[in-house]
């Protein structure tokens, strides 16, 4: 007992000193980090296809997730404040683009990095950061670009009209949110044939009145006419009135949303065919494009999709999983599911539209 009494300063003294070694071998891996206030990420480095994460946070209920992507690959992961968690993904080499997001009421994007993984570690490679609340610097010395929240608007509802210099005129209602800021999102809905020249009854749609509801983004409801979201006329000033609206309301410029229903996700697809990169993502409902399946996938290299169906619209479903899969093989990012049970009566009654848009539309 002496002896172990004797050399147990000794032991401890040893085991402290690796330890200390080895966290200060882990510290000195770490690669990259940013935070908000007391949140912290933390990456440390390792081999492709895996990662460790920790955040930091006073409240030990805080809600936080990490999207991590490569291609078509999306992984999302829940994190335990101030629990340091390894994570494992099996994509390969590449570029992989890592999102924190933090619930406050929704999930809410706090910093987003791109990172370059091989055989020999992960390494930051660039910053592609959207809406970061915060001007810390990466350990590469890249600034992560804070959105100008600084100047606020008084909430909005009416009905407009813009008229485009090609001599297009378009009535549209308009929702600015209460507490609506610079910085905010814009989401722009097409309605379907219904609804053409009726703006009482666009006012009055399921997916008008779920934009109100929301405090997250300004949104733009045009009134069509004439069963026309295709011509150029139309496109033209679908596209002046959103940067109307962007310059307007100081919107973020790198979250731009467009959806549509029936003949709306036929000028949903149009409007991406056709500016591209313009919009963030785009989520088409019940109906392909006027062009079928040879639409040019090539246009949606920078533009999300997700189209979605009811089980019971046999042709729409076929149609949008052509397109859905020409943008893949093309290298875009897209994807198709149906809604259960749903025909093209019933689809806007029953859409998921908190799964779709809150929980992905506005994450893009």
């Amino acid at each position: 007992m002496s002896f172990k009494v004797k050399w147990l300063p000794y032991v401890t003294a040893i085991v402290v000193f690796l330890f200390l070694m080895l966290l200060a071998a882990h510290e000195a891996n770490r690669v990259f980090s940013f935070s908000d206030g007391d949140l912290v990420l933390r990456f440390g480095e390792s081999k492709a296809g895996t990662f460790e994460a920790t955040v930091i946070d006073d409240n030990p209920k805080v809600k936080c997730r990490l999207y991590v992507e490569k291609g078509k690959h999306k992984d999302v992961y829940e994190l335990k404040p101030n629990v340091y968690q390894t994570f494992g993904f099996n994509y390969g080499d590449g570029n992989y683009t890592v999102t924190l997001y933090r619930k406050d009421k929704k999930y809410v994007q706090v910093g987003q990095v791109t990172v370059n993984a091989t055989v020999n570690g992960m390494s930051p490679y660039y910053t592609t950061a959207k809406s970061v609340k915060t001007n810390e610097k990466t350990d590469t010395g890249a600034v992560i670009r804070t959105v100008d929240t600084s100047i606020s608007y008084d909430a909005v509802w009416k009905l407009s009209i813009y008229t485009h210099s090609n001599g297009k005129s378009i009535d549209y209602w308009i929702n600015v949110p209460e507490g609506a800021t610079s910085g905010m999102p814009i989401v722009l809905f097409l309605h379907g044939d219904g609804e053409m020249g009726k703006a009482n009854k666009v006012a009055k749609l399921k997916q008008v009145e779920y934009m109100r509801k929301s405090k997250d983004f300004i949104s733009i409801a045009p009134v069509g006419t004439n069963s026309d979201w295709t011509s150029d006329k139309t496109q033209q000033a679908l596209k002046g009135l959103l940067d109307e609206c962007i310059a307007k309301y100081n919107i973020d410029t790198s979250r731009v949303y467009i959806w549509g229903f029936s003949r709306g996700a036929i000028g949903t697809w149009a409007m991406v065919e056709r500016y591209g990169s313009f919009f963030t993502a785009a989520v088409p409902i019940s109906c392909g494009s006027n062009s079928g399946s040879s639409i040019k996938a090539e246009s949606f290299s920078d533009t999300k999709v997700y189209a979605l169906a009811g089980s019971k619209e046999s042709k729409y479903v076929k149609l949008m999983k052509s397109i859905v899969k020409k943008i893949t093989d093309a290298g875009g990012s897209a994807k198709f599911e149906t809604v259960t049970g749903q025909s093209h009566a019933t689809i806007s009654a029953n859409f998921p539209y908190a799964e779709v848009i809150d929980n992905w539309l506005l994450l893009q």
